[in-house]
């Protein structure tokens, strides 16, 4: 299958950069085949009316943190930094390393450093990986947890614009994770369920229908540019889950 046939024109106007009031607000497209020849349109909302009593609903608890960082080159560059991997100690290092892409990265090389927003604070570049990614020393002084609090932004989609210094930086921290996150270790939120409310969810128990979690921890793939003519050439990187049993003895009933 040729990558082209699944271009579309998108008006860059048409893709909203804040979230709406409310998690369930926003718009949802319904297509069930073999009942609708197309589309049919609805807040999330109304997402109870298209499940049935006895369905089963399977929920992802992935939780994203807020890994990228906003630092500055000595030569005055900006760059952005999101953090993959935690990767330990590297020789030389007295913080953590850590496996990370780079936008506006060129050149960097080893031992150069780049200041967070107070300039008093600096990350040192400890060279690449066989990936083409860097690798990044972290601050001694402060635990990973306190960096990211105090410097981290929430990795959003490219498309979806953020800069240093951005009023978003706190209802993005709520807003890009779902309300039932609980397993640490994604890089990307799983944003189809970004606008589940506990409300909606405790409706849809109501109704009857089975929610049940495993853990999909959304990995660095979901950054990867597709460079290949053909669907089947593009190589995704591996990604970690859990399924209980619970779980899988529930979809297994229910079908």
């Amino acid at each position: 299958v040729r990558i082209e046939l699944f271009d579309y024109h998108l008006p860059a106007d048409l893709i909203a950069q804040s979230p709406p009031e409310r998690r369930d607000e926003s718009r949802l497209l319904s297509l069930i085949r073999g009942v609708t020849d197309k589309p049919s349109e609805y807040r999330f909302a109304e997402v109870p009316e298209l499940l049935r009593e006895g369905d089963v609903l399977i929920v992802n608890d992935a939780m994203v943190a807020p890994q990228r960082l906003y630092a500055q080159r000595t030569t005055g560059g900006a760059v952005e930094i999101l953090l993959l991997d935690d990767v330990g100690a590297s020789v030389g290092s007295q913080g953590s390393v850590w496996e990370a892409m780079i936008r506006g990265g060129k050149r960097l090389r080893p031992g150069e450093i780049l200041y967070l927003d107070d300039c008093a604070t600096h990350l040192v570049i400890h060279g690449e990986t066989k990936k083409g990614r860097h690798l990044v020393e972290l601050p001694a002084n402060y635990r990973v947890e306190e960096v990211l609090d105090r410097w981290g932004q929430m990795p959003l989609p490219p498309y979806i614009r953020r800069y240093r210094g951005d009023e978003h930086g706190t209802i993005d921290r709520e807003r890009y994770q779902t309300v039932y996150a609980r397993e640490p270790g994604a890089v990307a939120a799983p944003t189809a369920g970004l606008h589940f409310t506990q409300a909606l969810l405790e409706k849809i128990e109501r109704d009857g229908v089975k929610i049940e979690t495993l853990t999909l921890k959304v990995g660095t793939g979901t950054f990867q540019p597709v460079r290949v003519g053909q669907v089947a050439e593009h190589r995704m990187e591996s990604e970690s889950y859990v399924l209980p049993d619970q779980c899988v003895s529930a979809i297994v009933a229910a079908k």
